[in-house]
């Protein structure tokens, strides 16, 4: 990870005391999670992304899961008040995405 990649993933943790999580394509299904942002490093495609009220993320964002393409550098969030608890990057892709989570809950 570049360093300019791993400040701004600090900074939108809120100073990087809680360490972001990468997720590429080997990881499988990644689920139980509370991630605040997820951060796309390496355009990717996926094949879940679910909020914490169980909606469809990908759907919300009219993005087809395993056709449409999250850009390097794009920055998402569940909405006021949710975290994102699944997602899964498109098996055989080289998309890297990063699961973010706020250092305090005052962010």
């Amino acid at each position: 990870m570049s360093v300019q990649i791993k400040q701004l993933l600090d900074a939108l943790a809120g100073g990087g005391s809680v360490p972001p999580v990468r997720i590429a394509a080997g990881d499988g299904a990644i689920t139980a999670k509370a991630y605040d942002r997820i951060y796309v490093d390496t355009a990717a495609k996926l094949t879940t992304l679910t909020a914490s009220d169980d909606s469809n993320l990908l759907t919300l964002m009219s993005v087809t899961a395993d056709t449409d393409v999250l850009p390097a550098g794009f920055i998402f969030g569940a909405g006021e008040g949710l975290t994102i608890k699944a997602i899964t990057v498109q098996t055989g892709t080289t998309g890297v995405v990063w699961g973010i989570t706020y250092a305090s809950s005052s962010v």
